[in-house]
């Protein structure tokens, strides 16, 4: 099965609509939405772009943690970022209809695909940072829950491969601000 991995899209639809195009040539069987889909300049139109690749294609998302704040600015809860942040937190939320943040609020925190298991940052939460710097102990640790053996996360925007034991975590970058301006995405997975 070929499965597309789309994270941390944050609102970048020039980059989604050339990744879009890119899909049309790759033609996966699955398109997995990693989190951090609107918090960014175009969220409306991003969205509308999503939408347009799940009729296309089948589509999935599990949620990020920004996704999780865009929920929280339009429901009037208490943000825990930067005065910035929560400004523009709370702009995108403003953009958003009450049926676009219901669907933000029905992402899971995780989905599994045959052998393939995707979360936006780690096993059990969408916020924990690991890099392939960090302790190995620690990153097993993170994913103790997980059976899979390749385990698909985003969160950091850096992209990289790492096996720890029996299991390969890859980090599918960022569509939407790729760390050091990689620009390298989507990243597809041919699991079979």
């Amino acid at each position: 099965m070929k499965i597309a991995a789309l994270y941390d899209i944050h609102g970048n639809y020039p980059a989604l609509k050339a990744v879009s195009e890119q899909l049309d040539h790759l033609q996966p069987d699955l398109i997995v939405i990693g989190g951090d889909i609107v918090s960014g300049p175009m969220p409306l139109e991003t969205l509308q772009l999503i939408d347009q690749l799940s009729k296309k294609f089948n589509t999935m998302g599990i949620s990020g943690n920004n996704d999780q704040d865009v929920v929280d600015a339009y429901n009037g809860k208490r943000l825990f970022l930067s005065e910035h942040a929560q400004d523009q937190i709370r702009w995108v939320a403003d953009q958003l209809s009450e049926r676009q943040i219901l669907e933000l609020k029905r992402l899971s925190l995780n989905v599994t695909v045959g052998d393939d298991f995707f979360c936006h940052a780690v096993a059990k939460d969408n916020t924990t940072v690991f890099t392939p710097h960090s302790n190995v102990a620690t990153i097993k640790t993170l994913f103790r829950s997980v059976r899979s053996p390749f385990i698909i996360c985003g969160h950091t925007h850096l992209q990289f491969k790492l096996t720890i034991g029996h299991q390969q975590i890859i980090n599918a970058g960022s569509i939407g601000m790729p760390f050091f301006g990689s620009g390298r995405s989507p990243m597809a997975l041919d699991s079979g």
